[in-house]
């Protein structure tokens, strides 16, 4: 590789992570719904897109000093939500300090405790395991605590348990879960929240078998957490250590 095709491919990081920041001031101010949104928005900022939220004569558009600039002669590189998620939590910890940003941290996993908590204990009486971003103390942006919960008990029965102890009447809906290479069958989901935490949890009877270790609709690897594991975390985070 030529010095000059390293200096490009340097500066596309830097621009790639320089519209990802931007993203992310931009959705911290609660301009936007979704993170992708706000990806696009700071895309348009960068090339100069009229089209959609990216407008920067829009009601959303960035102060001039925060825009990104754009990159001479190519499209504007598209950072990763998750890239996104890292200046997010950036930007709350310089906010809070690293004490508290921890503490706020246990804070959304402790409704996740309480719910697993519930599931062990009868009439459900199951194992019930943290998946997804939350279970790696990734809680900037959209998050959601999502649940998996393995019992041939009734989704009105985890709902009961739910309501009962303060969280919000749940909504529910089915879909067709799947690993990495093949279809798990068609599984039941509530959706349910408490103090603006969002908690969906996924029914997963024994007679089906459900990968732990992969995301449920795009079949893709991701983290899982047990109750007693997700407890220690919180007990380390409550200490002002970062578990994760």
């Amino acid at each position: 590789m030529s010095r000059s095709d390293r200096e490009r491919r340097s500066e596309r990081r830097r621009r790639r992570d320089e519209i990802a920041a931007s993203a992310a001031r931009s959705w911290s101010r609660g301009a936007f719904e979704s993170i992708d949104r706000a990806i696009d928005d700071a895309l348009g900022q960068s090339d100069g897109s009229k089209s959609g939220y990216a407008a920067s004569s829009g009601p959303w558009s960035l102060p001039e000093a925060d825009r990104p600039s754009a990159l001479e002669g190519e499209r504007p590189p598209r950072p990763t939500e998750g890239r996104v998620r890292l200046h997010l939590r950036a930007l709350a910890e310089s906010a809070l300090g690293r004490e508290a940003y921890l503490g706020r941290v246990a804070d959304v996993l402790e409704h996740a405790a309480v719910a697993m908590g519930l599931f062990s204990a009868p009439p459900v009486s199951a194992r019930a395991t943290l998946a997804g971003r939350a279970a790696r103390g990734q809680i900037e942006g959209d998050c959601r605590l999502h649940l998996r919960v393995e019992t041939e008990v009734a989704i009105g029965v985890l709902a009961a348990a739910l309501v009962d102890h303060g969280f919000d009447e749940p909504s529910f809906d089915s879909f067709d879960a799947r690993s990495a290479s093949s279809r798990c069958g068609r599984l039941h989901r509530l959706a349910t929240g408490r103090d603006d935490v969002e908690l969906v949890v996924v029914r997963c009877p024994p007679r089906q078998v459900v990968p732990g270790g992969f995301d449920l609709v795009r079949g893709r690897p991701t983290s899982t957490l047990d109750l007693e594991s997700l407890i220690e975390r919180i007990r380390r985070l409550r200490k002002g250590e970062d578990p994760f």
